[in-house]
């Protein structure tokens, strides 16, 4: 393939950006930021002032491609759409920079909507004022709020349309015109935000920003949280009844490979939009990817993956494998389409942060695990009060499971953290996989360090292996799923004391027999 020498230059400054993405980051929080406070002016800066700036496009099952055009107050538009008042409406707002052909996302989301259920989809595109600077942005997505409450305040009063079916989901910049609308609009059913945005927003006063009260739901996912620009581009705090923060809310895996590994997939043009926004826009990515029925009736065999939050006290804590009890009520919920299943619907923002692991690339979801491994006290360790023989544990513990689907479920245990395993203690560990273990048949545990050699000097030279008592493996998913699917509660695989794992070696475990 021959480059010209404009792209070749343009990879190389990208490949730095790898090393140096934190430096990219202040220069374009510096652009971003700028203080054009003195010269806001008080209408949207585009060709031809005067014209409505704000376009409303409205796509249904009849017309899923073809996108029928709404004002506030024009009956004719009204008249020869599709707009179904029986039925509920979504509504997608974008963010900052951001548009219908620089980005496929809000097609995308369209079409996975009307996939899943008949609904009213309306886009909202403001690009024409939604560029830099920042400040003006800001000042016109005022303006969108009003002309969107509008549009919801034109169909109820000339279809009855309720505002309770009403749901908007908003992007960045458009989360927070999300929440303008619904500060105007009693009853607004729900706000999803995906990754609200941050700058200008973390000290903002409630009636300019978003917040539980805005609708009777209010939903969020964090992907590039922080507490200034650099941190992220977007908010670290609670802005909803549920505020999920997958992997923490921030370094989203598969954002931070090299460009090149990007390129062939997006395109030149996009690779340093990507490259910069990508934790910003995986949440985006997360939601679409969720918006699918739950499918528990009785003609659904197989369970789908649903991206599962869990309340716990921060990520560390969750990573640990700490938080993952979904029995009682609340602790967990399904992250984006699904989340407002279950959830206490009220004024105030919930007291909890919830938390999901998910995959570098798509599908993101993962079916989750909490992991319980009880050491043993065998004969050979009875005598030993400290620690085991083995020493540090390198963190990798490996099991392979064997359903009775015939599927092969492989969990790695890594913490990240060494542990002086000791006798008759217990250890926790979150471990993913792809599947939802139906009944595990058999099962082996593999014990050793893997990708970690400069951790072998752990091993004292005179360790003779692992004992192990037992392993409990617990699904973190929707009770109600687990029902439906006849998935154990919990599995049981059971060690031997008369037994011990081999550093890098299998062991045969038997399942719920302990």
């Amino acid at each position: 393939m021959r480059f010209h020498s404009q792209t070749v230059v343009f990879l190389l400054l990208f490949s730095m950006a790898h090393a140096y993405q934190k430096f990219f980051r202040q220069i374009f929080g510096s652009a971003l930021m700028g203080d054009f406070l003195s010269t806001l002016p008080s209408r949207f800066q585009c060709v031809g002032i005067g014209k409505n700036f704000t376009h409303f496009l409205l796509f249904s099952r009849i017309h899923p491609d073809k996108p029928q055009p709404l004002m506030p107050d024009n009956q004719e538009l009204l008249v020869k759409s599709d707009f179904d008042s029986s039925i509920p409406t979504k509504i997608i707002i974008h963010g900052f920079v951001d548009n219908l052909h620089l980005s496929d996302w809000m097609q995308r989301m369209k079409t996975r909507f009307l996939s899943a259920g008949d609904y009213n989809v309306i886009i909202v595109d403001w690009s024409c004022g939604n560029e830099f600077p920042y400040f003006q942005a800001i000042q016109n997505s005022k303006i969108v709020a009003d002309e969107l409450k509008k549009l919801v305040d034109f169909l109820r009063d000339s279809r009855g349309a309720e505002p309770g079916d009403f749901h908007l989901i908003g992007h960045s910049l458009g989360s927070h015109i999300a929440g303008l609308v619904g500060h105007g609009v009693p009853h607004l059913g729900r706000i999803s935000a995906l990754d609200p945005a941050g700058p200008r927003f973390y000290d903002a006063p409630l009636e300019e920003r978003l917040d539980p009260t805005d609708a009777q739901f209010v939903d969020a996912i964090h992907t590039d949280a922080g507490s200034g620009l650099i941190d992220g581009l977007g908010m670290r705090m609670q802005v909803g009844h549920v505020d999920f923060y997958p992997n923490g809310g921030r370094d989203q895996p598969g954002c931070h490979n090299s460009p090149f590994s990007v390129l062939p997939r997006i395109g030149l043009q996009r690779v340093a939009r990507y490259y910069i926004t990508c934790d910003h826009f995986r949440s985006v990515e997360y939601y679409i990817e969720s918006i699918r029925p739950l499918m528990l009736g009785p003609r659904f065999r197989e369970p789908t993956c649903q991206l599962i939050g869990v309340a716990c006290r921060d990520w560390e804590t969750y990573a640990q494998g700490r938080c993952g009890d979904c029995t009682h009520p609340g602790n967990c919920a399904a992250m984006g389409y699904l989340s407002d299943l279950n959830m206490e619907r009220g004024p105030e923002a919930s007291r909890y942060e919830y938390y999901v692991k998910t995959a570098e690339e798509g599908p993101f979801c993962l079916f989750q695990y909490q992991v319980i491994v009880e050491t043993g006290c065998g004969h050979e360790f009875c005598g030993d009060t400290t620690d085991l023989k083995s020493g540090f544990n390198p963190g990798v513990i490996r099991l392979e499971l064997q359903t009775g689907e015939g599927k092969l479920a492989r969990l790695s245990l890594d913490d990240n953290v060494d542990k002086k395993l000791k006798p008759g203690a217990q250890y926790v560990y979150l471990a993913t996989s792809r599947y939802l273990l139906g009944e595990v048949q058999s099962a082996k545990v593999w014990w050793g360090y893997e990708s970690k050699p400069e951790m072998a000097a752990s091993f004292r030279s005179d360790t003779s292996g692992l004992n192990l008592k037992k392993i409990q493996v617990i699904p973190i998913d929707l009770p109600e799923k687990i029902k439906r699917f006849s998935v154990p509660e919990v599995t049981v695989l059971c060690g031997s004391t008369e037994k011990t794992i081999e550093k890098n070696q299998y062991l045969e475990l038997s399942v719920n027999d302990c």
